[in-house]
């Protein structure tokens, strides 16, 4: 399954610290000046290009060839670039398994949501595939100047380490997906930060954590933007997760080792989420997780032997406190996820079972006792998902059992490993 989120990270559109233009004021500036500003946006990128290079301290290697586009032009572009970066059955795939997860909403469109969300957050983009970066028509030159230094950062970064290597991985690990965007745009965001900090000479490691204030200034973007503002919030903190945590683990990298050593970060990236929220587990105490496919194996078996496999997908620590929290109070889902070392999700379709699907999820823990703090944390997940206005008044215990037998929920700790299987009828 790939994560359709992640083209954010492909097109790198608005970066949540920028500031969001009022839509009307946009559209006026795009009418009244079409593309009368058009060599002095070239000639802007000149001096941010240099300034880019020299904070890096990394040479372009080669010119970047720039685009000025107006607003529909960068929509058309970025819907055919994702009829080729993904097929609608992957897309399909993976919004059946969103659902089942209860991360989106069962009538939620995901393909066209999603559409919808990127082109409303288009502000210029650099293309990795063909190498070229686009410049919005309908920006002002000093809103997009910030937005240039993230982009040519991004430019720059292909030119010396291959942003296919990073956007690109492999396709049924969204987890790693993740971490690896992270690791691309906390760079990115970071020297975006340090151009528009510059006039008044401030460091960008002097802001104590970013993941706080990228979080307080999203609220800009639902003020302003509706369809982010009205997205589920699996969406919305997924999107957010590579700037806001994946600036904050860079910037602890860079405070470490500064930009030149930043090459260690790309030479052996992050593997997972937990790297990323937990910085010690990736530089002082590298933790990579356990092998959950070949324990899912030995518990579940073949899943081609059980009906169709409709996709997989590891989920990580984020996703899984994501999942935890849609039913669950924030300390209760961030409990539940810690310690988490590995996880592996298949949703199947049963063979002659008229649409019938089967979730079967394997959770490996750090230990015995984050395992038990997990099932915990589920058995209230389902407690809290699955009542009904007539069960309410049931005890906590009575109705879990019930609901675990309706629903043919089968619940699998064996020592630091929880299996999952989730049944769900068919039409």
């Amino acid at each position: 399954m790939k994560k359709l989120i992640l083209l954010f990270s492909l097109f790198l559109l608005a970066p949540p610290f920028l500031a969001t233009a009022d839509t009307r004021t946009v559209q006026e500036t795009e009418n009244q000046n079409q593309y009368a500003e058009k060599e002095a946006l070239i000639s802007s990128t000149v001096q941010i290009q240099k300034f880019v290079a020299e904070y890096r301290g990394l040479e372009f290697l080669k010119d970047i060839p720039k685009k000025i586009q107006s607003k529909k032009e960068t929509e058309e572009f970025l819907i055919k670039r994702i009829g080729e970066e993904f097929s609608r059955e992957e897309i399909d795939a993976a919004e059946r398994l969103l659902k089942r997860l209860a991360l989106i909403p069962e009538d939620y469109d995901y393909y066209n949501s999603m559409i919808e969300l990127m082109t409303e957050q288009l502000a210029g983009m650099y293309d990795y595939k063909d190498q070229f970066l686009a410049i919005a028509a309908w920006l002002p030159i000093e809103l997009q100047e910030p937005i240039l230094a993230h982009e040519l950062a991004h430019a720059l970064q292909d030119q010396h380490y291959g942003l296919e290597n990073y956007l690109s991985p492999d396709t049924e690990n969204d987890d790693r997906a993740l971490a690896l965007s992270s690791l691309v745009e906390g760079d990115a965001t970071l020297v975006g930060f340090a151009y528009a900090m510059q006039p008044l000479g401030q460091d960008v490691t002097s802001v104590p954590d970013y993941v706080q204030v990228l979080e307080q200034q999203s609220a800009l973007m639902e003020a302003t933007l509706p369809l982010f503002a009205s997205a589920p919030e699996y969406v919305k903190e997924t999107l957010l997760f590579s700037y806001t945590y994946g600036t904050e683990f860079v910037k602890d990298f860079l405070v470490e080792y500064g930009w030149e050593g930043i090459e260690k970060a790309y030479r052996n990236p992050p593997e997972t989420s937990e790297q990323i929220l937990h910085y010690e587990k990736y530089l002082s105490s590298p933790d990579l997780p356990q092998d959950a496919e070949s324990r899912a194996g030995s518990h579940f078996g073949d899943p081609s032997m059980n009906g169709s496999l409709i996709c997989t997908n590891v989920l990580g620590e984020f996703t899984t406190y994501l999942m935890l929290r849609e039913f669950l109070d924030e300390e209760t889902a961030r409990k539940g996820a810690d310690g988490w070392d590995g996880d592996i999700v298949n949703l199947l379709e049963l063979e002659g079972g008229q649409g019938k699907e089967v979730l079967q999820m394997t959770f490996c823990w750090d230990s015995r006792e984050e395992a038990i703090e997990f099932r915990r944390s589920f058995e209230k997940y389902l407690v809290n998902r699955f009542r009904t206005a007539q069960t309410k008044a049931a005890g906590r215990e009575e109705l879990l059992s019930a609901i675990m037998e309706e629903r043919n929920i089968v619940l699998t700790p064996e020592d630091s490993t929880v299996y999952i299987s989730m049944a769900f009828p068919g039409e």
